[in-house]
């Protein structure tokens, strides 16, 4: 213990000879006054670059609010959208069924109404009684009825003749 006692203390003395050894310089009070000045600038020209940045940061939380209000508008107006798209949506399903039974609906009426204009073909009534001009029998009609895409001809002999 005492030994090391005696090492610390050597190097303390040691360290402080070396500190004693170097010399110690110190500035004029013209370099101290013109380093206090250019310190000042510095600081005068930070305090309005502090003043400039309040000013920013308050047009900046006017610009955010502004654009929070935007986008609840925004959203607001996306949601009637997506309503309004529900609803089109379903009026397209409606319109589809409508649709399927319509289509459902004009075939049982085409064949219906096709039942008829034979039955009145057959009785003479439909359609005009011209004499057929390739028949030599002038007792034979024709009478063509246009329906949808196609036009039907008919050779018929009236009731009656």
């Amino acid at each position: 213990m005492k030994q090391s006692r005696r090492i610390a203390g050597s190097i303390l003395v040691g360290a402080l000879c070396f500190a004693m050894a170097m010399p110690a310089f110190a500035d004029s009070k013209s370099d101290v006054s013109s380093q206090i000045n250019s310190l000042e600038g510095q600081a005068s020209e930070l305090e309005s670059e502090l003043a400039s940045m309040k000013a920013n940061k308050t047009s900046i939380e006017s610009y955010i609010a502004e654009l929070d209000t935007k986008i609840k508008e925004t959203l607001s107006a996306l949601d009637t959208v997506s309503d309004e798209i529900e609803q089109t949506d379903q009026e397209i399903k409606t319109t589809k069924a409508n649709l399927k039974e319509a289509e459902a609906n004009q075939e049982i009426q085409y064949e219906a109404l096709k039942a008829r204009i034979i039955d009145k073909i057959r009785q003479g009534l439909a359609c005009q009684k011209k004499p057929s001009p390739s028949s030599g029998d002038k007792r034979l009609c024709i009478c063509t009825i246009p329906c949808r895409k196609r036009t039907y001809c008919f050779l018929f002999r009236p009731v009656g003749l």
